[in-house]
């Protein structure tokens, strides 16, 4: 979810595509999503997508997290770590967090320690694990007529269903297409 991680450093930097993207583990009591998110322009949403597709496959396959990424997202969240308390809603954000997870009073004493622990095995471990490509839903908000052909074409695009703007699915015509 940095703004140094492979996702924003492709789609933004390499490729232009967006002025910023990010991914997060959405944390509930219980599971929770993986979201990514990458405002594009429309003429590129279907190479967008193919670019995030490729980056979230890569970490769990040919191209893992490397050492040097891990110690810089690890930096970045301790330098970061103060600013959790900055304001008094930050401050009310975090005791928050430590009533709805449960945690103990003392969890952030010791924050800095847990990341620092977090070992390369670890982050490939977990990442192998939770990040499963081949099994995300995808949502695509844009110009119908002019994206639903080229993302139709993508091979992890095995199901296209479209929704109103409150999210309920819009029936299909036998012809395959919307209503």
């Amino acid at each position: 979810g940095q703004f140094s991680s492979r996702i924003n450093l492709n789609l933004r930097e390499d490729k232009g595509y967006t002025y910023g993207a990010h991914s997060a583990f959405v944390f509930r009591q219980g599971p929770g999503p993986f979201v990514t998110v990458a405002p594009v322009q429309t003429d590129v949403t279907k190479a967008a997508l193919v670019e995030l597709m490729k980056e979230l496959n890569d970490v769990i396959g040919p191209r893992p997290i490397a050492a040097k990424e891990l110690e810089f997202a690890k930096e970045r969240l301790i330098k970061g770590f103060p600013g959790e308390f900055e304001t008094t809603g930050d401050v009310a954000g975090t005791l928050d967090d430590l009533v709805v997870y449960r945690l103990p009073d003392n969890y952030y004493e010791s924050y800095e320690a847990k990341v620092e622990a977090v070992t390369l095995a670890d982050a490939n471990r977990v990442a192998k694990k939770y990040l499963k490509p081949g099994e995300m839903a995808v949502l695509v908000v844009g110009d119908r007529a002019t994206i639903e052909k080229p993302i139709k074409e993508l091979p992890f695009a095995k199901v296209v269903q479209f929704l109103d703007i409150e999210g309920k699915p819009i029936p299909v015509e036998a012809n395959g297409t919307a209503k």
